[in-house]
């Protein structure tokens, strides 16, 4: 026996050469006519704002935001460029407007108990509902789904047809990204995302997991003086056979500096918390 082990250590390292390697190129083939769906999305946000006058803080808030969605999407019929026609049912849809000067207080989305139906045109896929037009929060949350299940998967022209290896990195161009992230980047300006390969597949897996590190920006405007920066890691789960997002897990620090004159005194607003991001496309 204690002659044979060489023998058989051997053997197990040759067959360990000559076993295939885990197949990781990502196709991108569209969704099919009878395929479902079980959509769900959130987002949460925590944060502390300090008010600062002449250097010195003279008060500290908490400031609270979130938003979640859930969706069945059903692809009613489809052709080699994707979804030609689907249906999108929302159930409990609700959001908290962050307002530091406000208890935070959840409220229904516009979107929450209400059907959609999407058909591709001339014009490309185009979402109604049950009013004549739809809200921006419809048209945030609607967007959304149709981007990532309905029509070209946004990360198709970047990852389709490429065979990755653990540790590979890909830099998404800004209106992927942007796509990518939809309703929760929905009043931010995505500056970089990086997706790193965190594991080679098994034989016979359905996704590739990566590694991911975002960095987002909500400038100052007319209705918010202060900048916001989001820096998000966690993973994306992509889908091999269609290139598309089913599963995000991000989470990371967020800060807020900004500045507003109140009664000729400047006001100067410093903030720091935290942003969770999740989201699922689950097959039925």
């Amino acid at each position: 026996m204690q002659l044979a082990a060489p023998f058989l250590a051997v053997a197990t390292l040759f067959a360990a050469i000559a076993a295939p390697a885990p197949d990781t190129t990502l196709a991108t083939a569209p969704h099919r006519a009878g395929a479902t769906f079980e959509v769900t999305a959130s987002h949460e946000m925590k944060m502390s704002i300090g008010i600062h006058v002449g250097g010195q803080e003279v008060q500290k808030m908490p400031m609270h935001g979130s938003g979640k969605i859930a969706a069945k999407v059903a692809v009613k019929a489809a052709d080699e460029k994707g979804a030609s026609e689907a249906t999108l049912a929302f159930g409990d849809c609700s959001e908290i407007t962050p307002n530091p000067m406000a208890p935070a207080e959840s409220q229904p989305t516009d979107c929450s108990g209400k059907s959609y139906a999407a058909k591709r045109g001339a014009a490309g896929l185009v979402v109604t509902g049950p009013s004549p037009e739809l809200s921006d929060d419809e048209k945030l949350a609607t967007g959304m789904i149709a981007a990532h299940l309905l029509e070209a998967a946004p990360l198709a022209g970047v990852l389709g047809g490429k065979a990755l290896k653990k540790g590979d990195a890909v830099e998404l161009p800004a209106d992927v990204a942007q796509r990518c992230l939809g309703f929760f980047a929905d009043d931010a300006k995505v500056q970089s995302v990086k997706l790193t390969l965190a594991e080679e597949p098994t034989a016979g897996s359905d996704a590739v997991v990566f590694q991911v590190a975002a960095k987002l920006v909500s400038p100052k405007n007319d209705e918010n003086p202060a900048e916001m920066t989001m820096e998000l890691a966690g993973t994306w789960t992509v889908a091999k056979a269609t290139s598309r997002v089913v599963a995000m897990a991000l989470k990371g620090p967020i800060t807020l500096n900004g500045s507003m004159d109140e009664g000729g005194m400047k006001m100067e607003m410093k903030g720091s918390g935290d942003w969770t991001v999740a989201w699922s496309a689950a097959p039925k």
